[in-house]
């Protein structure tokens, strides 16, 4: 082993997918094949109010569908969080915190928190284009 690189182990894991409250269910969703997209449900906005099947349109969308999480369970006094300070809090952050902590449950033993690191993955959608 070289002397400047250091052993790493991945001990737990978490994620967030449509239709797929955990990583059991993430593997179940892709191994039978299912489609997790699904139409905006109605807790997130209401079509009427920001489609237009036009793309050109301004401040509207023309696409009705979309990869939605099912609500997330976070109690923010297990992070040190004041309820007063999530408001001002991007839901991102706390999805993230919380998946932290389902990868450190997934473990499954007790750890040494200053020996410990996560490390979050997180992705985005680019549109590629061939010129």
């Amino acid at each position: 082993m070289k002397e400047d690189s250091c052993p790493i182990a991945i001990v737990g894991m978490s994620c967030f997918f449509p239709k797929s409250s955990g990583l059991k269910a993430y593997w179940r969703l892709l191994l039978q094949g299912r489609d997790a997209i699904t139409e905006v449900p109605s807790t997130h906005w209401l079509k009427q109010d920001y489609f237009d099947p036009d793309p050109r349109t301004p401040d509207r969308v023309y696409c009705t569908r979309g990869g939605f999480i099912s609500p997330v369970e976070f109690d923010p006094s297990e992070f040190g969080i004041p309820p007063s300070s999530l408001e001002a809090t991007d839901s991102s952050q706390l999805l993230a915190l919380a998946a932290a902590k389902k990868a450190l449950e997934d473990m499954g033993q007790p750890y040494d928190r200053s020996r410990t690191s996560v490390i979050l993955g997180v992705t985005g959608t680019r549109s590629w284009s061939s010129r």
